[in-house]
């Protein structure tokens, strides 16, 4: 597994509030352009979260020669909290399969369990 940062996307003055991993586990599946990585603290017990997928789309382009491209990504990280609780980050680009949501601000909350818990993590 390469390097990875479970701090990415954890807002700086959050930090000292989540629960470090001592673990990562990876899931990737490069045909699907998807990724789950979980965290776990010294325990066993989860305390990091992270998904991440992305749609595709084929398409003719102006000279009429063929392309494909990012039409939707997704990502949800969590992270917990010592408090308890998570942070939860979503960040979600493309509109209904344009790239018109490129470059919009990821939306933070606090829930009471992990997304991996929660019966669908797509939807908040």
């Amino acid at each position: 597994m390469h390097s990875y940062n479970w701090k990415t996307g954890l807002p700086r003055e959050s930090g000292p509030a989540t629960v470090a991993p001592v673990a990562l586990e990876q899931f990737v599946d490069e045909e699907a352009s998807a990724r789950r990585i979980k965290g776990y603290d010294h325990l066993g017990i989860m305390c990091y979260y992270h998904h991440a997928f992305a749609l595709g789309r084929e398409r003719f382009d102006e000279e009429g020669l063929y392309d494909e491209n990012e039409a939707y990504r997704q990502e949800i990280t969590a992270w917990r909290l010592y408090t308890g609780g998570w942070l939860v980050r979503k960040y979600e680009a493309g509109a209904h399969g344009d790239c018109a949501g490129r470059l919009v601000n990821p939306d933070y909350w606090i829930s009471e369990t992990c997304p991996a818990e929660q019966e669908s993590p797509l939807v908040h």
